[in-house]
């Protein structure tokens, strides 16, 4: 009987090294080989130095968003070399590291500064919010996909909400409703119950106990339920 042959497997070990990929530990002890060779995705992102504070404040706030692991966004770097900011100066260097704090204030990240290959290179650990939606100081919202931020769509950023918990759902307007789409003997019905329940006055109208029982909203001038 004979033998099977031995079969040689081949792994390829650096890319088993980034599906392990920890954004904490990049930001904790980075390297220039990593954020040469990481691909840029879900959590790791090459800026140049040359960017603008507000578009970096994108990228903070979408690796906000995301994933559990958060992000980690490296500038003054690019695939094939370190820029550093030696040549724009330390006025653009300020200003990027203050780019969460002026564009993207509800962000939870630090930023730290390391010397590699004799260039500073800014770094930022971004950490995801699970509990909220976090917004630029605009009121734009962004979300990683791949390796590009996409600004979310006002009826996404409210999917968005109801995913995270942050807005209950019974709480928000029912879309292409309007108070004349209730029934109005239920609704009297509805309110001589909970005067008698909680003994309230009989002036208040039904309508005042229905905002009461935050089952109408008043919003654009127009009463929704």
């Amino acid at each position: 009987m004979k033998k099977s042959p031995h079969v040689q497997l081949a792994f390829d070990w650096d890319e088993i090294e980034r599906a392990r990929f920890d954004p904490g530990t990049l930001y904790r002890t980075p390297s220039a080989d990593l954020l040469f060779s990481l691909p840029e995705g879900q959590h790791f992102d090459r800026k140049s130095g040359r960017i603008d504070p507000r578009k970096l404040a994108e990228t903070i706030c979408a690796f906000s968003n995301t994933d559990a692991r958060g992000g980690v966004i490296a500038v003054g770097v690019t695939k094939s070399a370190i820029e550093g900011f030696e040549q724009l100066g330390e006025t653009k260097l300020n200003k990027l590291m203050k780019a969460a704090i002026d564009y993207c204030p509800q962000a939870i990240c630090q930023n730290k500064t390391e010397l590699m290959d004799g260039k500073t290179v800014l770094l930022f650990r971004v950490e995801y919010q699970s509990y909220r939606v976090v917004e630029l100081s605009d009121g734009s919202v962004y979300l990683r996909v791949a390796d590009q931020n996409r600004r979310l769509l006002p009826d996404q950023v409210q999917q968005l909400r109801h995913d995270n918990g942050e807005v209950p759902f019974e709480l928000e307007p029912v879309a292409g409703a309007s108070r004349s789409d209730l029934d109005d003997a239920l609704v009297a019905d509805f309110a001589s119950s909970v005067r008698t329940t909680d003994g309230l006055e009989f002036d208040k109208s039904p309508d005042d106990i229905l905002y009461q029982r935050r089952l109408l909203k008043f919003e654009s001038g127009r009463s929704l339920p």
